[in-house]
């Protein structure tokens, strides 16, 4: 399914975290974690869609992986959990 514009997802396994929306993001203004079939997604939403480009691009990403200081995640091409809160208004 294509990725809508102004959103990505990044997954980790994760067993038994039930419901669309765990209740762990409810601090994250930048998107939120839900789970679907046994794999927690992470929804960037587009507020943070440049900001994230731009952590990436600048090798912190990287840099910060590679010392341990942040866990490595793949995007990954999924609907969005609430894709709503990307469309452009």
């Amino acid at each position: 399914m294509p990725e809508r514009e102004g959103t990505r997802s990044v997954s980790a396994t994760v067993p038994g975290l039930d419901g669309p929306r765990s209740a762990a993001s409810f601090r994250d203004p930048s998107g939120f974690i839900f789970e679907r079939d046994g794999v927690l997604y992470r929804q960037v939403n587009r507020s943070y869609r440049a900001d994230y480009d731009r952590l990436l691009e600048s090798g912190l990403y990287r840099r910060l992986v590679d010392d341990r200081w942040l866990v490595p995640h793949d995007e990954v091409d999924v609907e969005p959990a609430e894709p709503e809160i990307n469309e452009k208004k």
